[in-house]
């Protein structure tokens, strides 16, 4: 039989309440290590620079592109990535972020046209 559990109305605002600060998954002490030897080594780039990535054999390609993305995000720039089918190398190019806002979004469903 399941259990019926009785909330005061001081429990149920308490349960509502949004939680204060940062909400969602906390990033991991390696991972801000990582994102912030990126930093360093974008810090004195501009839009317009390039470079390469050359992973190790145990990195993985996506990982190291988020942590790319979010050093660069953080130092208020983006990067455009090229595709490249060498699975242990990553292009990419220093954009501004209103240049990367003026790009078209890829991929997904179009929407509906609302009558």
């Amino acid at each position: 039989m399941a259990e019926i559990r009785i909330l005061t109305p001081q429990q149920l605002e308490e349960r509502e309440q949004k939680p204060k600060g940062r909400s969602g998954r906390r990033r991991s002490e390696e991972r801000t290590r990582i994102i912030e030897e990126y930093k360093g080594q974008l810090e004195s780039v501009e839009p317009g620079f390039g470079g390469d990535v050359i992973l190790g054999n145990d990195e993985d390609k996506r990982t190291v592109r988020q942590n790319l993305k979010t050093a660069a995000q953080e130092l208020n720039m983006a990067l455009e990535f090229r595709p490249i089918k060498d699975k242990s190398r990553i292009h990419f190019r220093v954009i501004t972020p209103e240049v990367a806002a003026s790009k078209p979004k890829r991929g997904g469903r179009p929407r509906k046209n609302q009558p």
